[in-house]
């Protein structure tokens, strides 16, 4: 019977030991993935588009003869996108939407100084107490503008859309360029890869992308609410 006792106690001490282990090694996993994906967010921000970098400063040298005025705002506009870049390596934690809906406004902004009225933005974003990784919202739209614009076409239209509903908060990127075929081998950009699994990680949202041939493409984020997301924000507002 002691002995019958004593094996169970051992059982019940090596399988409670066993999960310690499993957990610490789940949550050294776990770890170990957030890190990786911050990482490939850092190095995203440092691979800038070079073209962009130099079509904006040479917009802004012509601007400076040209329009003054234009050229002290298209500064200004840059010099936001950049240090919203650079502040997203630094960041391990959700940002307010509003934040990363500036750092899009900004980069727009840049954009439509060099393609005019070939670039056309509407914005609906009457929702937007809620949180998100940093690099979510800009990214998409610059892959909206970047995939989308054909100079041979009609302008682009880009549409920044946000909602709450059945406790998610929901991101529409939509434009009206000439779209691709989804098929079961499509593989998803670099970029958007890692937005995804910084969504999954950092707040439990996902990313859908619905496009066809010729009739644009539609990106849609749903991050749901939750009490991390709703306290983190309304800690640093108030």
């Amino acid at each position: 019977m002691n002995f019958q006792i004593l094996t169970i106690g051992i059982t019940i001490s090596v399988l409670s030991l066993f999960f310690v282990i499993l957990a610490n090694q789940s949550e050294e996993y776990m770890r170990q993935l957030q890190e990786n994906v911050r990482l490939q967010a850092s190095i995203l921000v440092l691979q800038m588009r070079p073209h962009f970098i130099y079509n904006t400063m040479m917009s802004i040298y012509y601007l400076c003869e040209q329009d003054p005025r234009k050229a002290r705002q298209v500064t200004l506009d840059f010099t936001t996108y950049l240090r919203k870049n650079f502040n997203a390596i630094a960041s391990n934690h959700t940002i307010a939407f509003s934040d990363e809906l500036e750092h899009t406004r900004a980069y727009l902004s840049v954009e439509q100084t060099s393609f005019e009225d070939r670039l056309i933005v509407e914005y609906d974003t009457p929702h937007t107490l809620f949180r998100l990784p940093p690099l979510t919202l800009q990214p998409i739209v610059e892959n909206a503008v970047k995939h989308g614009m054909d100079p041979d076409s009609d302008p682009l239209h880009v549409t920044i859309r946000t909602y709450h509903k059945d406790s998610n908060s929901i991101i529409i990127v939509e434009n009206n360029g000439s779209g691709f075929e989804m098929t079961e081998k499509f593989n998803l950009h670099t970029t958007l890869t890692n937005i995804r699994q910084r969504l999954e990680l950092m707040c439990e949202g996902k990313m859908e992308i619905t496009s066809r041939d010729g009739s644009g493409t539609k990106v849609t984020i749903t991050i749901p609410d939750n009490s991390k997301n709703h306290n983190e924000y309304y800690s640093l507002e108030t």
